[in-house]
C-alpha cells in the first residue's frame, strides 16, 4: 500500500467516524469533490494547504494531517516521563497551564544562563 493509499484509508476512516460523505467533507475544506476522491484512492497527493484545511475541518492538529500523509516523518515514541507529564498537565485547568508553561520557561532560560557561564 503506498503513502497515498494509506492516506486515503485513514481519511475515510475519520469521515466514516463523523458520519460524512466525501461531498461533505470537500465541501467544508472548500475543495471539490474530485479532488477529494482523487486523494482519498490515491491519484493525488494534498498539497500542505489543502491538509491545513483538512485539519481545521477535522479538529485535528495538522502535524496530524501532515504525519497521515506521509509529509512529515513519524514522531518518535515519547517516553513514559513525558507521556505522564502530558496527561497530567492537560488535567489542569487553563490558568494553571500557564502558570506550568511560564516555570518551564523561567527554568530553562536559568539552565540556559548557567551554561553560558560555565562554558
Amino acid at each position: 500500500m503506498t503513502e497515498r493509499s494509506a492516506f486515503g484509508k485513514w481519511l475515510l476512516e475519520e469521515l466514516s467516524k463523523r458520519r460524512w460523505s466525501m461531498r461533505e467533507f470537500a465541501r467544508r475544506c472548500e475543495v471539490s469533490e474530485s479532488t477529494i476522491s482523487r486523494i482519498v484512492s490515491g491519484k493525488r497527493n494534498p498539497s500542505s494547504e489543502l491538509c491545513r484545511r483538512m485539519a481545521q475541518v477535522l479538529q485535528l492538529p495538522p502535524e496530524r494531517i501532515f504525519r497521515e500523509a506521509g509529509l512529515l516523518p513519524e514522531a518518535p515514541e515519547d517516553s513514559p516521563g513525558i507521556k505522564e507529564a502530558l496527561y497530567l498537565f492537560r488535567q489542569l485547568p487553563e490558568d494553571e497551564r500557564r502558570r506550568v508553561l511560564l516555570i518551564m520557561r523561567t527554568l530553562l532560560e536559568e539552565q540556559e544562563q548557567l551554561s553560558v557561564a560555565s562554558g
